[in-house]
């Protein structure tokens, strides 16, 4: 019959997509100080929130801050950025990956490249001492820092030795 619509009900099911994240370019870092790290994701999910955890490569693990990228109307995610900050322990090559789930369960990851430089101690000043000719110098405490640390998840220990050139 003209005009006559007729309508047969289908059923979809809709797999969520997971995150697609970049982990951005390797990185560089000084041990000791704290390392700013800020990647990016989408996903096709754009009603979705996101969380993200980061694995340093040392053994730690941090729950990293997650911006959403606010979209048009009723959009929550879609897009946005992560980031979260750490020191390393000690001087190496780390592989660094950052995953982001989605509220759905969903998971991506990305990873990347630290390469952390080792930075020398500094030792504190020494009063200057007199002494005679043949007679003993004794050597009060000596002071140094070093920006590194021990860590036991990464096995990593921080070890110093000293040499003292009496100048003769």
């Amino acid at each position: 019959h003209a005009g006559h619509v007729s309508t047969t009900p289908a059923r979809a099911t809709v797999k969520n997509a997971v995150p697609v994240v970049e982990a951005g370019p390797n990185r560089s870092a000084f041990e000791g100080a704290f390392l700013v790290l800020t990647a990016t994701f989408t996903d096709a999910g754009i009603l979705d929130t996101h969380t993200a955890v980061v694995d340093w490569g040392d053994g730690t693990k941090s729950t990293a801050t997650v911006s959403e990228t606010p979209g048009a109307g009723p959009r929550v995610g879609g897009a946005g950025s992560i980031s979260a900050r750490h020191a390393y322990g000690d001087n190496g090559l780390y592989t660094v990956t950052v995953c982001a789930t989605d509220d759905d369960g969903g998971q991506g990851c990305d990873s990347a490249q630290v390469a952390v430089a080792n930075v020398s101690p500094s030792l504190a000043i020494l009063p200057a001492q007199m002494a005679n000719e043949g007679s003993h110098i004794e050597i009060a405490s000596a002071t140094f820092s070093d920006p590194g640390f021990d860590n036991p998840a990464a096995r990593t220990a921080e070890d110093f030795a000293a040499v003292i050139d009496w100048g003769d």
